[in-house]
């Protein structure tokens, strides 16, 4: 009372209340933390701002992140974050929101959430990622990079942009002229070949920069231009230029290169672009499927694509069609593209709708438009390779129905209808070699050849077979995956068979022609022997300069020169004891010809008797009847004969 009245009571202040600091408002500036990995390699992280947890000490709060890691080898790794968490006691960093990692090989990558392992050198994310290398872009869902071993994994919807073995420039140049071809010109570029950069998605990644080494596995699918690749696992080799490393100086007193040690303010430059590399080979295990954009594809065990030299390797139970009918399979393939060469070795089957050719190997020059099929014994082979030829519908129909008009005739006589053959039946080939020529759509068969159709048989040194349409043996294999659509107009069409050495013909009882050459009709079903003909069946013989058989009708026809004579000579098959007649028609002008009905001619063997067998008939002028094919003789229309 006294102090208040006094003017004491209100004179004295009141002392403040000190401020206490607080843990959370603690922050250091600009701080740095340096440390050495488990291989003595160096690293220090940089912040804007820390915080420390002083009731966990070794937890550290950083804003603006900026890390550089050097391994023993001097390679080194940069980084950058907007925020995260040190742990001074694991050497643990936790980086989150906007993870930019790029290191000395060629590689940045954006993340969402990062977990550093300093010591172990070793990055993971959990969150979606996006990697960019040296052989292209990364996408997935979750990454592990060891940065020592150069090494990085990625699982979880992976989705890789590799560059193509060409620069992107030159790729889609080559691209757009492949596609401004027309249908019938245009050459496929298959996988692996084009130079197109190859789209890829699988389940995981794993990728070694340090041995160049990309493996895919779990559901690949790879995609390049039109053509895409399907396998359990893919194994990509590529190549690709390394980040130079910035050094210190050596010479005394110098000044240091920026950048060039631990400590410097200045990183690496994120935004500066990464080296280009490109695809060297590409492998893949099975089972291996190739797809073209036109459904043509390619199937094996193993594939071995070697995209620099733009040459594909098929391994094991090979199969290759091409729409809308071919097909090719062997046990291996060897497709140079460059060359626009191929090669399949060991069980060769080429078909085209219904043919087929078969051997041990197979060489095709797309270029020169050939291909050689043989078997040799160093594969595997016999020495003999095996064609076959099969009518269409059309033309077998046609065939079926001028048989069915043509007369009635027994299956026996000389040369009647035993060279009657079933016209649909299928036309079977064998030689040593076979030769295509696609540019003069001919197929040579060489050595010891053989061709077979129904009872019908020609055995001859040498056989050329042309045909129509297209072939494309060639493109049926070339590619595995052939772009153009000339499949669109079906199997090729066998028109004419030509043999110009000495020839064999042969029917299904043992009937013979033989002469100097042949030709084979295929499409009137109609076979022409020529040069020194000889007819034989059994003890009868016929000479004479052509012999047409048509083999529809089982009707055939001799002809001779006009300025020779034609002979014959046949001994009766029911008369066997009688010696044989020769009937000698000299010629004045004209081409005679003789037309043989095997019902005329001869019949059946049989024993006949006497009150069955017809009595001899007078001899006509000119001829005689001592012969047991006489009445069958007839001369061409227009030819004579004199005594």
């Amino acid at each position: 009372m006294v102090l208040q009245k006094s003017g004491w009571g209100t004179g004295f202040p009141q002392p403040a209340t000190p401020n206490l600091i607080q843990p959370e408002n603690l922050t250091m500036d600009n701080p740095s933390f340096d440390g050495f990995n488990a291989d003595g390699g160096k690293y220090r992280v940089n912040a804007r701002t820390a915080q420390q947890d002083f009731k966990n000490t070794h937890l550290i709060t950083l804003n603006d992140i900026d890390g550089v890691m050097n391994d023993a080898n001097k390679l080194r790794t940069d980084l950058k974050a907007k925020r995260g968490q040190f742990n001074s006691q694991t050497n643990v960093l936790e980086l989150q929101d906007q993870v930019d990692v790029w290191a000395t090989g060629g590689m940045r990558a954006r993340l969402k959430n990062a977990t550093i392992e300093i010591k172990e050198n070793v990055i993971t994310s959990n969150d979606p990622v996006e990697v960019e290398m040296t052989a292209g872009t990364v996408n997935a869902n979750s990454m592990t990079l060891r940065y020592k071993a150069k090494e990085v994994t990625f699982a979880g919807s992976v989705l890789t942009r590799l560059n193509g073995s060409k620069p992107a420039d030159a790729a889609d140049l080559t691209e757009k002229a492949e596609k401004s071809k027309d249908a019938k010109s245009r050459t496929a570029r298959p996988f692996g070949a084009s130079g197109a950069p190859i789209e890829i998605t699988s389940n995981r990644l794993d990728v070694n920069d340090q041995t160049k080494l990309a493996v895919f596995s779990g559901a690949v699918r790879a995609v390049q231009g039109g053509a895409t690749l399907s396998s359990p696992d893919l194994h990509v080799t590529y190549v690709g230029q390394a980040v130079v490393l910035p050094t210190p100086p050596t010479t005394p007193g110098a000044a240091k290169t920026k950048g060039a040690e631990i400590g410097n303010d200045t990183s690496f430059d994120p935004t500066a672009p990464i080296p280009r590399g490109k695809v060297k080979r590409i492998t893949a295990t099975g089972p291996v499927v190739m797809t073209h954009a036109t459904g043509d594809r390619a199937m094996s065990e193993s594939a071995d694509l070697d995209a620099e030299n733009e040459k594909a390797y098929l391994t094991g139970q090979v199969v290759m069609t091409q729409a809308p009918d071919r097909k090719a399979t062997s046990d291996s393939a060897e497709l140079d593209h460059k060359a626009d060469t191929v090669l399949l070795t060991g069980a060769v089957l080429v078909t085209q709708g219904p043919n087929e050719l078969r051997g041990r190997r197979l060489y095709s020059d797309r270029k020169a438009g050939r291909t050689k099929l043989s078997s040799p014994e160093s594969e595997g082979g016999n020495g003999r390779v095996t064609a076959r030829f099969v009518r269409g519908a059309a033309q077998a129909a046609a065939d079926q129905v001028k048989a069915a008009a043509a007369p009635k005739s027994p299956a026996t006589g000389l040369l009647g209808a035993t060279f009657k053959t079933d016209p649909s039946a299928p036309i079977d080939i064998e030689s040593n070699t076979l030769d295509i020529n696609d540019q003069r759509k001919s197929a040579l068969f060489n050595g010891d050849v053989k061709a077979v159709q129904g009872g019908f048989s020609l055995r001859t040194a040498e056989m050329t077979a042309f045909y129509s349409g297209e072939a494309g043996l060639g493109e049926a294999v070339k590619d595995g995956v052939a772009a153009d659509v000339k499949g669109a107009k079906g199997s090729a069409d066998l028109q004419k068979i030509e043999a110009r050495r000495a020839v064999v013909v042969q029917s299904r009882d043992g009937q013979t022609a033989t002469g100097d050459w042949a030709d084979f009709d295929t499409k009137k079903n109609i076979v022409t022997v020529g040069g020194d003909v000889v007819l034989t069946q059994g003890p009868n013989v016929v000479r004479g300069s052509q012999l047409v058989i048509d083999m529809t009708t089982g009707q055939s026809v001799i002809e001779t020169d006009p300025r020779a004579a034609w002979s014959a000579r046949a001994q009766p098959s029911n008369a066997a004891g009688v010696k044989g007649t020769t009937i000698e028609v000299p010629v004045i002008g004209g081409r005679p010809s003789a037309i043989f009905y095997p019902k005329r001619i001869n019949e059946k063997t049989k024993p006949v008797s006497p009150e069955t067998q017809a009595a001899p008939q007078a001899a006509p002028a000119g001829g005689t009847s001592g012969s047991g094919w006489g009445p069958a003789t007839k001369l061409a229309p227009g030819s004579s004969s004199r005594q």
